[in-house]
């Protein structure tokens, strides 16, 4: 049996709820909050998961918690095999001094890559 590791982890309509600050945010690291509220992971910290969508106020935000999602390279210098870490504008960027949320397993175009969440 085969499996689309897109879908794998996808844990269907989880009560999370957004304000408008994630509206083209798509492939950034979000955490949950108070009352399922996500926000973009802060800098160099631990993270929840990677935003699948662009919701706007009252639409319900597309979350995925576990396996390979795509997310946004932040400064466009990510390499196959590189941990990362949340960078300042939540995307993905070179470990240094930060939690390791990750290791890129492809590298994609306009400044997306594939990573396996920690």
């Amino acid at each position: 049996m085969s499996y689309n590791i897109d879908t794998i982890h996808d844990f269907g309509n989880l009560p999370f709820v957004t304000d408008d600050t994630l509206a083209e945010q798509r492939g950034r690291f979000v955490t949950v909050g108070a009352g399922g509220v996500l926000a973009i992971a802060t800098a160099a910290g631990a993270t929840d998961g990677v935003l699948r969508n662009n919701p706007v106020a009252g639409e319900a935000p597309a979350v995925t918690m576990g396996g390979f999602p795509y997310v946004v390279d932040e400064a466009g210098t990510l390499a196959v095999g590189d941990e990362v870490e949340v960078g300042a504008a939540g995307g993905a960027v070179v470990a240094s001094a930060g939690t390791v949320v990750g290791k890129v397993l492809e590298i994609g175009v306009d400044n997306w890559v594939r990573i396996k969440l920690a």
